[in-house]
C-alpha cells in the first residue's frame, strides 16, 4: 500500500487529494507542490499552502481513506 501511496501522492493528475484520518480529522491537499512522501522515513509530510513553512508529518498508518480526483478519459 506505501507504494500505492506514494505513487498517488506524485501524480499531479488525481489532485486535489484528500485523506481522511483515522481521528477524523480531513486533510485537503491541493497539489503535489504541498506534499512529500519520504521513502526511508514513511512518513508523509504536508505543507499547508497558508501554513508559513510549518509542515504536518502524517503516517501511512493514520490514513483512514483516500479520495482523489478522478482521472478524465478522451473520449
Amino acid at each position: 500500500m506505501r507504494e500505492d501511496l506514494k505513487a498517488l501522492l506524485t501524480n499531479p493528475l488525481v489532485f486535489p487529494v484528500e485523506l481522511t484520518l483515522t481521528s477524523g480529522d480531513v486533510v485537503k491537499i491541493q497539489h503535489p507542490d504541498f506534499v512529500h512522501y519520504s521513502g526511508k522515513l514513511g512518513q508523509i509530510f504536508f505543507y499547508p499552502p497558508e501554513g508559513g513553512g510549518v509542515f504536518e508529518m502524517i503516517t501511512p498508518d493514520q490514513i483512514a481513506k483516500i479520495r482523489a480526483r478522478r482521472k478524465r478519459h478522451a473520449a
